[in-house]
């Protein structure tokens, strides 16, 4: 992870090179690691946005985009290959994703937009194979419990 703050010296400065340098290296670091099994990607723009994830897979890719402050993302998940994409704009919002039965494949896209939104999904089964959720508007809560 790295950060830069904005400059308002016009001249170059040694800084300047070192962040370069920095981008340069972490930009060669990350064409290394492009094959590997297990990514997960994390873009967050505000403040006290969190993004807590366990997951046990030979493969498996999980991105999170949070803008706002104070959004919450939890993952708890055990599958053969795992392909997460949640997407949080606005603040107060909450995704936990628990299932730790072991399927082939566990498919999630989640797309919260505005403020208190909170979605529990538990476990999995064939109905929730492929799961897409668009969940919009403020103070909207989903519970999902997947039984076998």
């Amino acid at each position: 992870m790295f950060g830069f703050a904005q400059n308002y010296n016009s001249t170059k400065t040694v800084l300047d090179q070192e962040k370069m340098m920095f981008i340069d290296s972490f930009n060669e670091k990350v064409q290394l690691k492009k094959d590997s099994n297990n990514l997960v990607f994390i873009h967050q723009q505000g403040k006290r946005n969190l993004s807590n994830i366990r997951v046990k897979a030979q493969k498996s890719k999980i991105s999170i985009i949070q803008r706002g402050d104070d959004n919450k993302v939890s993952l708890n998940i055990h599958a053969k290959v795992v392909n997460e994409l949640i997407t949080q704009i606005g603040s107060g919002n909450l995704f936990q994703d628990y299932n730790r039965s072991n399927n082939n494949s566990h498919n999630v896209s989640i797309y919260q937009e505005g403020n208190k939104q909170k979605i529990y999904m538990y476990g999995s089964n064939s109905i929730s194979k492929e799961l897409k959720i668009i969940q919009k508007g403020d103070f909207k809560t989903i519970f999902i419990n997947n039984f076998q």
